[in-house]
């Protein structure tokens, strides 16, 4: 009996579970092991996915652009390795046929409002700590440079990878698992055109870091 394919998304969330546990370690020691280790496993395996698509795009260029970038794992794989632009594989979505608008779908369309948590204690935050928070059922990513701090969504662009993992050296965070650079303070993408981080809202009151998600669900008239 062929062995079942592990499900990619309970993959992904074992795999988000265990870098939190190491993450979160006292050793520090076992916290750079850890790094470094997902450090060489990144560049060994950008080499072999690189090789990969080379021979099939040299190949049959169809095969590549109709086959592996139409399948959802492939390309999710060649994205977290930047050698795909995110989503370039997408296709064009088709027009919709028009339609009238109700008022219960115009006002679920309006902004919900903003609301504040907090997140950390001032003194969490020294300069080059990344770490990251659950904001009400958001992952949060903070960090300080230089003395400032900043809060982002909790993921390297085009893929569900926490960028929270990375590393912050120099002004720029470093994702680990596509070799992505960042500048800390602005979120702009530094290696190569790209997305950049997406900003959250953030405030410090009475040492407290508080930051701003949107509120769920909508308030009864």
């Amino acid at each position: 009996m062929p062995e079942q394919r592990p499900d990619l998304d309970q993959a992904l969330a074992r795999l988000d579970r265990i870098i939190a546990s190491a993450e979160a370690d006292p050793d520090p020691a076992f916290r750079e092991r850890v790094g470094e280790l997902l450090d060489t496993i990144d560049a060994v395996h950008r080499q072999l996915v690189w090789r990969v698509g080379e021979l099939v795009h040299a190949s049959s260029p169809e095969l590549f652009e109709e086959g592996l970038l139409r399948d959802e794992v492939a390309a999710l794989l060649f994205e977290m390795y930047g050698l795909v632009a995110p989503d370039a594989h997408a296709k064009p979505a088709e027009a919709a046929p028009a339609a009238m608008i109700s008022l219960a779908d115009l006002e679920a369309s309006m902004p919900i409002p903003l609301a504040w948590h907090d997140a950390a204690d001032r003194s969490e935050l020294a300069d080059g700590v990344v770490l990251w928070r659950d904001i009400a059922g958001e992952r949060v990513a903070l960090l300080a440079d230089r003395g400032a701090l900043r809060a982002y969504r909790d993921e390297c662009p085009g893929s569900p990878m926490p960028i929270s993992s990375g590393i912050l050296r120099g002004g720029e965070l470093h994702c680990p698992w596509h070799d992505c650079r960042y500048d800390a303070l602005s979120g702009r993408r530094l290696d190569r055109e790209g997305p950049s981080l997406v900003s959250v809202p953030l405030e410090v009151h009475d040492g407290a870091v508080r930051v701003s998600v949107r509120r769920q669900g909508r308030p009864v008239a």
